[in-house]
């Protein structure tokens, strides 16, 4: 099955939603944002560590299960003695369920309009990690 690829997520957040089953995600990276508007709750993700430039086939990951999803803006303000400057921010959360390693097999990379697309296989007890 092709699966969309969230990237460049920390190790220590992946392992935190594998041994807890369940973690929420806030994404602000353009590649990623791009994928997230192209998931649905139900759907199924692949996240990893790696780069989005360095995905190739055998990169290894997590498929997760979109649980919650939402989008929104964020302001921020910063003074200083002679400005003061307002910027918007588009930001996601994503809940995900982790569900089981894997391993790419093929990559569709992305485009600016498109997310990772991925073909991966389950890494079965057998396979090393």
């Amino acid at each position: 099955m092709k699966y969309i690829a969230l990237t460049g997520i920390t190790q220590k957040a992946i392992d935190e939603m594998v041994r807890r089953g369940l973690k929420t995600f806030e994404i602000c990276s353009p590649h990623n944002f791009i994928a997230i508007l192209n998931v649905d709750v139900g759907d199924t993700v692949f996240i990893t560590p790696i780069a989005p430039e360095d995905i190739i086939p055998g990169t290894r990951g997590v498929l997760a299960n979109v649980e919650k999803k939402s989008i929104y803006y964020q302001k921020s303000y910063q003074q200083t003695a002679h400005s003061s400057e307002e910027t918007e921010h588009l930001s996601a959360k994503l809940q995900l369920r982790a569900r089981e390693y894997s391993i790419i097999r093929d990559v569709q990379s992305a485009t600016l309009d498109r997310p990772i697309m991925v073909e991966v296989k389950k890494i079965s007890y057998f396979d090393a990690f």
